[in-house]
């Protein structure tokens, strides 16, 4: 099981020990259980993202990928409504059930409980947590391509913070730490990145939101999990 991106807004401790950290190459790879279009569409992502002559140009090339491929799994809500048995129609059964569980909550407290969605609401919701649980995979799956050795810059270490791969993850965590000026350079990027900033927020508050649910949401975790996100 592969871990999401850790926070990294409380980060304080540094080493003034480097500039340039190395990548380990993930012992494991994203591409294995994708079907085969899929698998080609992330190496035509990847190529694409590579043209670009430097991580400031990449990045802004990325987070467009990022952007497109949550405007197609959106879509209109009512086109993305696929059927009973799909991954999809649970995910929307959840999020009413959880709702349900949030309005007895408030009723029990004596508090006036929130609207319930109406369905565009709901499909709305379901992409985005489809896309959110989805997030660290496609941005692994690319930097698996791109298979570059080192992180030099803080629009690299961004992405790589985001990777669903372990071995990303800690290259990036390394990167901030090695110097304090790195991190400071993250809080700046995070300033200036709004729609990076955004999609990080966003899948954090996806986190809490599931994390904060009932104990016994016991198949929902585990659809989360086989997504590549977990918590660190």
């Amino acid at each position: 099981m592969l871990g999401c991106p850790p926070r990294r807004r409380g980060a304080t401790q540094h080493n003034r020990t480097r500039a340039v950290t190395a990548i380990a190459k993930p012992e494991t790879s994203l591409l294995a259980d994708m079907a085969p279009e899929e698998q080609e569409r992330l190496r035509s992502i990847a190529e694409e993202i590579r043209s670009g002559a430097n991580w400031v140009v990449r990045k802004r090339k990325l987070l467009d990928t990022l952007l497109a491929i949550e405007t197609a799994i959106g879509g209109a809500p009512n086109e993305a409504l696929v059927g009973d048995d799909s991954d999809f129609a649970a995910l929307r059964d959840e999020i009413r059930r959880m709702e349900e569980q949030a309005q007895a909550a408030a009723v029990a407290a004596g508090e006036a409980p929130d609207e319930p969605l109406d369905e565009e609401e709901l499909a709305a919701a379901a992409n985005e947590i489809a896309f959110l649980t989805g997030l660290p995979t496609y941005v692994g799956a690319v930097l698996e391509m791109l298979d570059e050795r080192e992180i030099t810059s803080v629009e690299q270490a961004a992405f790589y913070h985001l990777s669903a791969h372990a071995e990303h993850q800690r290259a990036a965590d390394a990167w901030f730490d090695a110097d304090i000026r790195n991190d400071k350079a993250f809080r700046k990027f995070l300033r200036a990145n709004r729609d990076y900033s955004d999609l990080l927020d966003r899948f954090e508050e996806m986190l809490d939101v599931v994390e904060e649910g009932p104990e016994e949401d016991e198949a929902f975790d585990e659809d989360l999990d086989s997504s590549g996100t977990t918590r660190h």
